[in-house]
């Protein structure tokens, strides 16, 4: 699944959106993606929504955030990413410059997670459009 889609964007330099959506790639599968992306110089857009993803594949999302240059539209809607999650994705906003859109809706992330991401709101210059 995944894990194939990832290996095929290695070197891929003009695909700019990728939809995953509703795919069950789960954890490892969206680890798989994230490495891949890190270097990614084209993709802009990447849905990963509806993926049973956790708080483990969103740290590995987060890490790929730091790095990538180009995404700029985040889907990790209906995802199980909770407050913990939420604390990895707040991390990687005080850092990335490129993301404008990020949609978190559904995912569980409470008040506790909400909170988190509001304090790296405050060091976050290129966010336009957040869905909680």
């Amino acid at each position: 699944g995944a894990e194939k889609i990832a290996a095929a964007l290695q070197g891929n330099d003009t695909l700019q959106c990728l939809d995953l959506a509703d795919n069950d790639i789960g954890d490892v599968g969206a680890t798989a993606v994230a490495a891949v992306l890190q270097h990614n110089q084209a993709l802009t857009t990447l849905d990963l929504g509806l993926n049973d993803i956790g708080a483990a594949g969103v740290e590995k999302i987060a890490v790929m955030l730091r790095h990538n240059l180009t995404l700029e539209i985040l889907f990790l809607r209906f995802n199980d990413i909770g407050a913990r999650g939420a604390g990895h994705i707040a991390l990687a906003l005080l850092d990335n410059e490129t993301l404008q859109r990020l949609y978190l809706d559904f995912s569980d992330i409470g008040a506790a997670g909400a909170t988190t991401i509001g304090f790296a709101l405050h060091h976050n210059e290129t966010l336009q459009e957040l869905s909680l």
